[in-house]
């Protein structure tokens, strides 16, 4: 009617407020008006004629994506469909991981073949570490049931957001999930992705990223693993989620096999300077990763270089189980994160899966840090100790010159007598000089014989002495020692053999230990690193358990190792002490 204002489709009340009771001029509710009046009379009303509740309106967010950025005011915006015209009280809250933030009610007109938008801003505060947000909205209609929906988000610090969100959206990234279970979070986080429905379109994927979906090795899918390990070696990045089958193919590419079922007994082992779970809290990592979402973790490799973000580790009678939930590999000139931990399974629920996911994926999209340049000081496998030349370290002889060198690799034991008077090496003070200005030296195997050696190349006072008995180190916070469990420390050095000791020589750089652990010690020299690592002889070297450990050790110094296939997985999953 002219000159009659309409009514707001809504309007916003707070949160407890209640709404006065609204007079229906509808149709409907006229005749549910009739049919009270006849009732009091003792009329019969017909069938046809009773007011039929409205149906609850259907609930869909607007996509925004679900990076937010704290502090700031992530907006977004509620959509209502419902084939009747009705009106709905919708009322909304949001909750920062454990705490409620912000909350809102409003009333909603909804019309046949309408949307009925209503927007919805939320305050975030500042946050120390990623958090997950989560946004719960109820609606219910006169006379009909309520209807509530969740929607889930991942608030980072507003730097680091707008960082992220603007790497998502120039990604490219090729996705083969023939279960389509990665579709929806991968696309929710803004990142353009091609699907690939055939393993000849990832062999000829020339983007920045490609990502295997959950189940994706199945029992047709062989050729996948040589397929993927061909990529890896050209330079790929590859991110491999949730595989509950792995086929002989991919285990002899990227030595992967399953390893023992995870359970809430075991043990994390957790990386926490990797940028993956850098922030993240041990106490919540741990049980997300022993939960292992149905799929079983993998057994350490044995050999080349790799690196446990997170893990878990179970006692089996006197032996360790080991098994690995999240897993980094170098593969030729690319990277491979294979994640056992249900990251996409986890998604939609679990705030900790989100961070996980998003961190992964920016942790592969950056480009890498520039590679450790690594010289041996001698010429060849004949001046390494057995027990490392197993690993097929790739070690270029060093020029005459330690110009641009980042880590030198000099054995401390025999050889070193004919490497004293080798005039195509390095002179032992210009050794010292490079230690003591920045560099890292690794003395393999340093023994009394050649103690004038050693005090040369390190420029301190070199000594030997019994290992000190006492709690082995804890790894935490220690680079050398990421994604080492303490324990595995005691494998390495010899119960007959000394241990190597360094001390300030006068007049020369000041020496601080770092790290001291049976057959493993770390000094710093001026503003250098000196390692010194003992090895384990015979049947102790060869082992799975060992050759594990000196692999990850190698891969924290920067030394590339070979890449063949590793060991037997049943001998690699039951590491007996």
């Amino acid at each position: 009617m002219a000159g009659v204002p309409r009514r707001p489709p809504f309007r916003i009340r707070k949160p407890g407020a209640r709404f006065p009771a609204v007079p229906s001029t509808t149709a409907a509710g006229a005749r549910a008006l009739g049919a009270i009046v006849l009732s009091l009379f003792g009329a019969t009303v017909p069938a046809a004629a009773a007011s039929k509740p409205a149906p609850p309106p259907v609930l869909t967010l607007e996509s925004g994506g679900d990076i937010v950025a704290a502090p700031g005011v992530a907006r977004r915006a509620l959509l209502l469909a419902s084939g009747r015209t009705a009106t709905f009280e919708v009322t909304w809250e949001a909750r920062l991981g454990d705490t409620d933030i912000a909350g809102g009610a409003a009333e909603v007109t909804v019309r046949p073949g309408v949307t009925a938008r209503l927007p919805i801003a939320i305050p975030l505060p500042a946050i120390e570490r990623p958090s997950g947000l989560t946004l719960r909205v109820s609606a219910r209609g006169l006379a009909s049931p309520s209807v509530g929906k969740s929607w889930s988000f991942t608030a980072y610090d507003a730097d680091l957001a707008a960082r992220l969100i603007d790497l998502f959206g120039r990604a490219r990234v090729a996705l083969y999930d023939p279960s389509g279970s990665a579709r929806s979070a991968l696309r929710s986080l803004g990142l353009a992705v091609d699907e690939v429905t055939s393993f000849e379109g990832l062999a000829v994927h020339r983007g920045d990223l490609i990502i295997i979906g959950p189940g994706g090795f199945g029992r047709s899918a062989e050729n996948l693993g040589p397929i993927l390990g061909a990529r890896a070696r050209s330079g790929a990045r590859i991110l491999v989620l949730e595989q509950p089958e792995l086929p002989p193919t991919l285990s002899e590419d990227l030595r992967l096999w399953p390893a023992f079922p995870a359970g809430r007994e075991s043990e994390l082992m957790l990386d926490a300077s990797h940028p993956i779970v850098a922030g993240i809290p041990a106490t919540d990592a741990g049980a997300f990763f022993a939960s292992g979402g149905g799929v079983r973790p993998l057994v350490p490799p044995s050999r080349g270089n790799f690196r446990v973000v997170a893990g878990v580790r179970a006692r089996n009678g006197a032996a360790w189980r080991e098994g690995i939930a999240l897993l980094e590999m170098p593969v030729g000139a690319g990277m491979t994160i294979i994640a056992q931990a249900p990251l996409a399974a986890a998604y939609a629920r679990e705030p900790l899966a989100r961070v996980l996911l998003v961190n992964t994926l920016a942790y592969l999209l950056v480009d890498p840090p520039a590679p450790v340049r690594v010289v041996l000081y001698g010429h060849g496998d004949q001046d390494l100790p057995v027990c490392l030349a197993r690993l097929k370290p790739i070690l270029p002889t060093t020029a005459a010159r330690l110009a641009g060198v980042d880590v030198l690799v000099a054995p401390g034991d025999w050889p070193a007598y004919r490497l004293q008077a080798d005039a195509a090496l390095p002179p032992k003070a210009e050794v010292a000089r490079f230690l003591s200005d920045g560099g890292t030296v690794l003395l393999l195997n340093p023994q009394p014989l050649v103690t004038e050696y050693l005090q040369g190349l390190s420029g301190g006072a070199v000594w030997f002495a019994r290992p000190a008995s006492g709690p082995l180190p804890d790894p935490a916070g220690v680079p050398l020692l990421r994604g080492i469990a303490g324990a595995d420390l005691a494998l390495l050095g010899r119960p007959d053999a000394d241990d190597f000791r360094l001390r300030t020589a006068v007049g020369r750089a000041e020496v601080e230990p770092l790290l001291m652990a049976p057959g493993l010690s770390v000094y710093r020299v001026g503003r250098g690193r000196l390692v010194a690592l003992t090895l384990p002889e015979g049947d102790a070297c060869a082992s799975p358990r060992t050759a594990s450990l000196l692999s990850r050790l190698l891969t924290n110094l920067g030394i590339p190792l070979d890449r063949s296939p590793g060991a037997d997985p049943e001998a690699v999953s039951q590491l007996a002490d």
